[in-house]
């Protein structure tokens, strides 16, 4: 998505580079005008033109109508009091802070934090005797840990704070899971398959089953709706397809390593749901879809699906071995891949582009990478279990 960075050490005014950002002319009255909506917190100011805002419990909503040197005014019918939000000129602050004139949903959103929270020497606000009126500026962002989104006329308001331990946790989770993939992945380049192993199956499981309950608890941490929507579908198809390898393992456990002579109906399932999992911690990490390692998973997963989908008409479908049932069972889980790769590029892909035509060329070369690259897994499989001629 595109993204204009904020310097976080500028106060009081939103600063990218060495320029201020200005509201009423330029590249964001544009932004303002054709946007979805538009995000900003310390870091950076996103926009968004695919999507729908998901307006959770998690945010707060103020009517805030357009105003001049200003992202926005908070207003309110009941009183006369508002709110300027990331004024471009100067920011003012009373001298006496008993003296501030809160609308009332704001006051009770800012009590409801911790009060008041800009609280840095460097803010840079300028005091003054007759202004009782609060402007949100910089140093909110920095020193509240607050983000914003503005939608439709309507400011959407919550504090973020980032919890240190859980974000070095789930990295940490990130880069087991990831490690498990690539020992799926070698071992498949061999002709070989990993049998059940509590790390590629039971970790996805209980990540999918802590993000679902976290869901159905709370609340997403998502900020557009597709993306939600996405979330449900990656815990859905990790937590159905763990559950059947756990079962399965528990009626007949695995060997180590099996050769993989597509005869049995068991495994293949475990780098999809890997792969499922590492998308779902990204998504809580990042809070958005939009992520460096994102075209990676895609294309890992494209090539495990075009992979399946090879096997499943050369190779399944022309066994002499394999039942009916084993058949239809493997069809409905290259079907559910298919679903699941589609939406990572529908809503992920879509989501994560700067523009229509850089989600089609990252389109485009996702499914030529997975297309090529499936190919090539299933002539090297192949190779391993085709008999020598005799």
């Amino acid at each position: 998505m595109p993204v204009i960075p904020i310097n976080d050490q500028v106060f009081p005014n939103l600063v990218s580079g060495n320029t201020k950002i200005e509201w009423d002319f330029g590249l964001m009255y544009a932004i303002q005008m054709t946007a979805s909506f538009i995000r900003i917190d310390a870091d950076q100011i996103q926009w968004y033109d695919y999507g729908r805002f998901h307006a959770s419990p998690l945010w707060t909503p103020f009517a805030c109508e357009p105003a001049r040197n200003a992202f926005c005014s908070i207003v309110e019918d009941e009183t006369p009091a508002s709110v300027l939000v990331f004024p471009s000129g100067n920011v003012d602050m009373p001298t006496d802070v008993t003296k501030l004139d809160l609308p009332r949903e704001v006051k009770r959103f800012f009590e409801k934090i911790g009060g008041l929270q800009c609280n840095s020497k460097t803010s840079n606000r300028m005091l003054s005797y007759t202004d009782t009126r609060y402007e949100i500026s910089m140093c909110d962002l920095v020193d509240g840990k607050i983000e914003v989104v503005l939608s439709k006329n309507i400011l959407y308001i919550r504090q973020n704070k980032a919890d240190v331990f859980v974000t070095v946790l789930l990295s940490l989770l990130s880069l087991y899971l990831f490690v498990k993939t690539c020992e799926h992945f070698i071992q498949l380049s061999h002709g070989k398959r990993l049998g059940f192993a509590h790390g590629s199956v039971t970790v996805p499981f209980l990540v999918a089953l802590s993000t679902a309950i976290k869901l159905i608890s709370t609340e997403s941490v998502l900020i557009i709706a597709e993306e939600t929507t996405l979330q449900q579908i990656l815990c859905a198809y990790t937590l159905i397809h763990t559950s059947i390898a756990i079962q399965s393992n528990l009626r007949k456990p695995h060997v180590k390593h099996e050769k993989t002579d597509f005869s049995s109906d068991r495994g293949g399932t475990a780098i999809g749901t890997l792969i499922a999992a590492q998308v779902l911690l990204s998504l809580e990490l990042n809070q958005t879809i939009d992520s460096p390692f994102l075209s990676i998973y895609v294309c890992l997963f494209g090539l495990r699906n075009f992979l399946k989908f090879l096997n499943l008409i050369r190779l399944h479908y022309n066994s002499k071995t394999l039942q009916t049932s084993a058949k239809v069972k493997k069809t409905l889980e290259t079907i559910a891949d298919v679903v699941v790769f589609v939406c990572l590029m529908v809503i992920g892909m879509r989501v994560s582009a700067d523009s229509g035509t850089d989600y089609g060329s990252a389109v485009g070369s996702v499914l030529l990478i997975s297309m090529l690259s499936g190919a090539l897994a299933h002539s090297i499989t192949t190779l391993y279990i085709t008999p020598p001629p005799s």
